[in-house]
């Protein structure tokens, strides 16, 4: 049986275990800084996507266990591991963004997944429908936008000037997801588009 609204809720739940983590890492609860060690703070890495999946008790007599399972659990379970190389904490599918479209999401681009034979288009989830509905989020998303039409565009310039844009626009929790795009735009011919 599907769950009512079950894109935003999970997108809710996961910009939730984002804010935790921030809070334990302000008190220090992980006691990296009482114990002075190189890490300072934990990172999460949420991947999202919607699809069909087969949900309930599975298993045999020996081992029994409630799960899920299906190709969009395992898709899922690839966007989570292309967070760090996205740069975001919570990264969704282009299903997952079109099923919650009041949530703040930037295109990360299409992205290769392992087992995947065609990249799929992810995006960052930066924040509740409040925060998308702002001016600020408005536009930096605008800005978002123009830049990736550059970079698909193959404009180096264009791109690295909506980079700056997007940097002077965007929160600093932001920094990381901007930095794989340097990276992305460096990587682009130093030539104009013909």
């Amino acid at each position: 049986m599907d769950v009512e609204a079950h894109a935003a809720q999970a997108c809710r739940a996961a910009l939730e275990m984002v804010r935790i983590t921030e809070r334990l890492n302000a008190e220090d609860a992980f006691g990296f800084r009482a114990r002075d060690l190189p890490i300072q703070s934990v990172r999460i890495g949420v991947g999202l996507n919607t699809g069909e999946a087969c949900v309930g008790n599975m298993g045999s007599n020996r081992r029994f266990n409630y799960s899920v399972i299906g190709d969009a659990v395992n898709v899922a379970a690839r966007i989570e591991s292309s967070c760090k190389a996205v740069g975001a904490d919570c990264v969704v599918s282009e299903d997952t963004a079109r099923a919650a479209p009041d949530f703040a999401f930037l295109e990360a681009g299409a992205i290769p997944l392992k087992g995947k034979s065609v990249p799929i288009k992810l995006f960052a989830l930066v924040g509740e429908p409040d925060y998308a509905a702002g001016t600020a989020f408005q536009t930096l998303a605008r800005a978002h936008a123009q830049m990736v039409a550059a970079i698909d565009g193959g404009d180096r310039a264009g791109a690295l000037a909506g980079l700056k844009d997007c940097r002077a626009k965007a929160p600093s929790r932001l920094a990381d997801f901007y930095d794989r795009f340097q990276e992305r735009i460096e990587a682009l011919p130093a030539t104009a588009p013909a």
